[in-house]
């Protein structure tokens, strides 16, 4: 059974790009080896949005290194990116992007993949995945306790999106409100959990930990600072994208 290793609770917002208020849910653990092979996580919490003929989002901007992906929650996101994919999902489908050696691109808040040393120059890749393909497990009004089995060895991370659930072993669970995130051990192949109220709804991200040293400077992810570095100077002579 895997164990709660910390609970972060909720962060504070911030902005990002021209009208996207963003939660930092890793907080200062983002782009540590602690998540791998996750990197960050920004969300977005609900918010009306008044008619304008202003694109709202976040312009181009360059990324090599690693992976996005971008959750539909609710309404739609419009992507696109140097490589010619221009696509739109709607509520509950999910864009994941492989800039590897490198691509410029618009999104919205996301989430970001480490990618391992081997894959981190590969080419860029588009795939959107519908709802209809993206496995679901439903949450007990009652609180009875629910079972997912993982990986022995994977980090497993739960975001609490609305609501509240219990999480651990019985007699050792803690307790992880809304927009807070429990990172559990790597240890034990079962996750135990319960909500806590009625209309409860998390995300559970797990992966292979990469275990490789992370140099992380701006929208570039790579291995060390001289690829970084180097990153940089191809996005400046234009080569990135192409």
């Amino acid at each position: 059974m895997k164990a709660v290793k910390k609970v972060l609770p909720a962060q504070r917002p911030h902005w990002v790009g021209n009208g996207f208020h963003v939660f930092p849910v890793f907080a200062h653990y983002a782009f540590s080896n602690e998540l791998s092979p996750w990197l960050m996580f920004d969300y977005a919490a609900p918010k009306h949005f008044e008619p304008t003929a202003k694109r709202l989002g976040v312009g181009q901007h360059p990324h090599r290194g690693f992976e996005t992906v971008t959750i539909a929650w609710q309404g739609e996101v419009e992507h696109s990116d140097s490589v010619g994919n221009n696509d739109v999902i709607g509520a509950g489908d999910v864009q994941w992007m492989t800039a590897g050696r490198g691509a410029t691109f618009a999104s919205r808040a996301q989430l970001w993949i480490n990618l391992p040393q081997a894959q981190k120059m590969h080419a860029p890749r588009y795939q959107p995945l519908l709802a209809s393909r993206i496995p679901t497990v439903p949450l007990s009004a009652a609180g009875e306790p629910v079972e997912l089995a993982l990986p022995e060895g994977h980090n497993a991370i739960v975001f609490v999106r609305r609501g509240g659930v219990r999480v651990g072993a019985e007699g050792q669970e803690e307790e992880v409100g809304p927009q807070a995130v429990a990172l559990m051990q790597r240890e034990g192949r079962t996750l135990r959990l319960a909500a806590t109220e009625a209309g409860s709804q998390l995300l559970l991200l797990g992966g292979a930990p990469l275990d490789e040293p992370i140099a992380a400077r701006g929208p570039f992810v790579m291995n060390t600072d001289a690829e970084i570095a180097q990153a940089n100077a191809d996005f400046r002579s234009g080569k990135m994208g192409r």
